[in-house]
């Protein structure tokens, strides 16, 4: 899991305990908190939809290789790559030690 989406399950799980707290009635809460809260929560959902998270290491993996992918595509357009070879052959796709 990278960074990123440990970042995102956990502001979206304090999300969800803002709002299990506000309807439980365990704190006394003004009204701006709620509306603050609401939509704090609203936010990290619409962040949390928008950005693939990846949860295990099958589905980092994927990512991997589909930016490798779509970079090495790209290179192949502009007519080279970064270490100036060009692809004549059809690149490897094997995964050694992970």
């Amino acid at each position: 899991m990278n960074k990123g989406t440990i970042i995102r399950t956990v502001l979206g799980l304090f999300a969800i305990l803002s709002e299990a707290i506000i309807v439980s009635g365990l704190i006394e809460v003004n009204h701006i908190y709620e509306i603050l809260s609401f939509i704090f929560m609203a936010v990290i959902l619409c962040i949390n939809t928008y950005f693939n998270n990846d949860y295990t290491e099958d589905a980092c993996l994927g990512t991997g290789t589909t930016r490798l992918l779509k970079q090495q595509k790209k290179l192949k357009q502009n007519g080279g790559n970064l270490i100036g070879e060009d692809f004549e052959e059809e690149p490897s796709y094997e995964f050694e030690g992970i």
